[in-house]
């Protein structure tokens, strides 16, 4: 473990966001690297945040309500 403290200092946060880790299929990342090179993804957050958004939203069994 590093002695020094590591990360965005406490209280820098401008947005509500949750840190995760996912394990992707190598295939999958290469081509979302690919994507994102070619300028398709500019911003991986944002549009990691929208796709997810959108797969939810689309379950038939999740009410816009549930979803906020």
């Amino acid at each position: 473990m590093p002695d020094r403290r590591v990360g965005r200092p406490k209280g820098s946060t401008v947005c509500d966001r949750v840190s995760v880790t996912i394990r992707l299929d190598r295939d999958l990342w290469e081509s979302f690297r690919t994507a994102e090179a070619a300028g398709f993804v500019t911003d991986r957050t944002a549009t990691l945040n929208t796709w997810l958004r959108e797969c939810l939203d689309s379950m038939p069994h999740r009410s816009k309500k549930a979803a906020s």
